[in-house]
């Protein structure tokens, strides 16, 4: 009896999961909204974050347990998480740090509210700007417990001395404003920036983001310099994009065993 029930549970579980995929792609084809994923995660920074990898084809797979919040409401996540109608939008980090999420803590859903700007410096990320004040609203409009914010950016603060120097200061601030609006024990990982081209202060920038993850709490960052650039000298390549993501994905469930031992348990959050 044991022989049977294991050769027919996998078939079970494949045609479940293709069922519950089939609703969901006639949800998304449908334009209506699927309901509000049990745990969301805020896409934070510039254009590295929003993802230049392209062709989109080549970015991962969809997964109708992993969503992306758009205008009109929750919808499965497919590249570009960005605006799709931006043709500069293409394959990022977010796909396979949703993916991870999902297979670590195995939740019923994981959402993913994409806020990145591109050129945005460290700065404009800190209230009253709109860079930051539009993606506290769009959080709200999503709903949903926010889990963590990921935040790729510091490019452009890599070609002004100033901007450079004072990133982690600027960060500090940029923390507290969206733990002030999200909830004050919210982890943040931080995307160091890769290797650029033509950015005199890259390495300062870079610095400065080790010093901003030591020196706050519930903060860490991944690094990048051993992953490919594209052409351009600006963006990474999909291959790199994908590894940042998985990154982001240890990197985030790392901080929440910190913050949160008792009951970071795979049972209490399958349960």
């Amino acid at each position: 009896m044991l022989g049977v029930r294991v050769r027919f549970r996998f078939p079970l579980a494949v045609v479940c999961l293709s069922l519950l995929a089939a609703v969901f792609a006639a949800a998304e084809s449908s334009g209506t909204s699927l309901p509000t994923p049990v745990q969301v995660f805020v896409l934070a920074g510039q254009s590295n974050m929003l993802g230049r990898g392209m062709p989109i084809s080549t970015g991962a797979p969809s997964d109708p347990r992993l969503l992306v919040w758009r205008k009109d409401g929750w919808h499965v996540a497919i590249d570009p998480l960005g605006d799709p109608t931006n043709k500069a939008n293409g394959v990022g980090p977010g796909m396979t740090f949703g993916l991870g999420a999902i297979k670590d803590l195995d939740p019923q859903t994981v959402g993913l509210v994409q806020c990145a700007v591109s050129g945005t410096t460290i700065s404009k990320w800190s209230p009253p700007h709109s860079v930051f004040t539009n993606c506290i609203s769009q959080v709200r409009s999503a709903g949903g417990h926010i889990d963590g914010i990921l935040f790729l950016q510091g490019e452009s603060d890599a070609s002004n001395k100033d901007d450079a120097s004072k990133w982690a200061e600027r960060f500090r601030i940029v923390l507290t404003a969206f733990r002030t609006d999200l909830g004050s024990g919210i982890p943040m990982v931080i995307g160091q920036i890769g290797r650029l081209s033509g950015f005199p202060y890259q390495q300062t920038v870079r610095d400065q983001q080790a010093k901003a993850a030591s020196s706050n709490p519930g903060v860490s960052m991944i690094t990048t310099l051993d992953l490919k650039m594209g052409s351009d000298g600006v963006h990474f390549t999909v291959g790199s994009y994908k590894t940042i993501g998985t990154r982001f994905a240890t990197a985030w469930w790392a901080l929440r065993r910190i913050l949160r031992p008792r009951d970071l348990t795979a049972s209490s959050l399958r349960s």
